[in-house]
């Protein structure tokens, strides 16, 4: 059975093995509830407090046994672990941030921790700082997805630790701001990239570097599309090879075709970024392939031969692949210079 401890619990059953009783609320915690004080009647509520959990006498070796064998070397690794980090940027109030930490997450911290240089660490301190590098991108390195921490439950403790872990005090980026249009330095655009997603926008070098502007249209809300005055560029549009990513492309090209001064048509760009499962994922995913429809139910005439068996290589092995796990500069490459 799948525990999905946080810290806080691991703390608490750590109270209970060291002096018998806990005032922390834990019974929420299916392994906790239904294994520990249901199956196994290690733990239960103390006489008239029930609020506080305590060690059944009778089962008191045992429990100690079980946590000895399955919890003890663990929580003294994360204890050490967080310490450490509390105390990594000045700011030892920061430990008591990570009470919502699940147990994956600390052992992925701790994992990045022991294989990372303190090169590397740097490298990516000076990214951040200097808006080359966001939490998103953080997130797909740490965790293999770049909504991930965005989509956390305890995403103020995930993001606390993070930040500790690399030494920085924030993420040098705005993400309340909405934006439209990044223009590039040079003024003089090769293409227009729409972008599905809100990640390249917040990485301006991508824009500076190959001279080109990066539009973001609100995802799913493209309503505005309608109001572009002009096409003066090639133009590209970059999104999620998912079901919803391409349907959402469907809607945008359907705009796009109905802009009177449009010098370009809009193309889908074929990503490169390796695909992922969607089960693998779906804890922050949920666009699902229609795999008794033909091509998912997508209008096959907004496809190329080649977009076309790509996709369904796709709905074949239940994959999809992330517009963040692109290459962007090799895109680029292909598609503009």
């Amino acid at each position: 059975m799948n525990k999905d401890l946080t810290w806080r619990e691991l703390k608490a059953l750590n109270q209970l093995y060291r002096v018998g009783e806990t005032k922390a609320k834990i019974q929420n915690n299916n392994y906790i509830k239904n294994i520990l004080k249901k199956d196994r009647k290690f733990i239960e509520p103390k006489f008239g407090k029930k609020s506080i959990l305590i060690v059944n006498e009778n089962r008191k070796t045992e429990f100690n046994n079980l946590y000895e064998t399955e919890f003890l070397d663990n929580y003294n690794s994360y204890n050490s672990f967080l310490k450490q980090l509390g105390e990594k940027v000045g700011n030892k109030t920061r430990f008591i941030k990570y009470s919502r930490l699940k147990e994956y997450e600390i052992k992925q911290l701790i994992e990045i921790n022991r294989i990372w240089t303190i090169e590397k660490f740097n490298e990516l301190k000076q990214q951040i700082e200097n808006a080359r590098e966001n939490l998103q991108g953080v997130s797909r390195m740490f965790f293999k997805s770049p909504k991930y921490i965005y989509n956390s439950k305890n995403r103020q403790s995930l993001e606390v630790a993070i930040k500790a872990l690399i030494g920085i005090e924030k993420f040098y980026e705005n993400d309340k701001q909405y934006l439209y249009i990044l223009h590039c330095k040079s003024r003089k655009p090769k293409a227009i990239i729409l972008c599905e997603n809100l990640y390249f926008l917040k990485l301006p070098h991508y824009a500076d570097d190959n001279n080109i502007e990066l539009w973001y249209a609100g995802g799913n809300n493209i309503k505005k599309l309608e109001k572009i005055p002009e096409i003066k560029y090639p133009i590209f549009y970059l999104c999620d090879w998912d079901y919803h990513g391409l349907k959402i492309y469907e809607r945008v090209k359907d705009k796009m075709n109905n802009i009177e001064n449009k010098q370009f048509d809009i193309k889908l760009i074929t990503p490169n970024g390796k695909p992922k499962g969607i089960k693998e994922t779906e804890e922050n995913h949920s666009s699902k392939w229609l795999s008794n429809l033909k091509l998912s139910g997508l209008n096959e005439l907004d496809y190329s031969i080649k977009q076309k068996q790509q996709i369904q290589l796709l709905i074949d092995k239940d994959n999809w692949i992330e517009e963040e796990d692109n290459e962007f500069n090799d895109l680029i490459d292909m598609y503009i210079k």
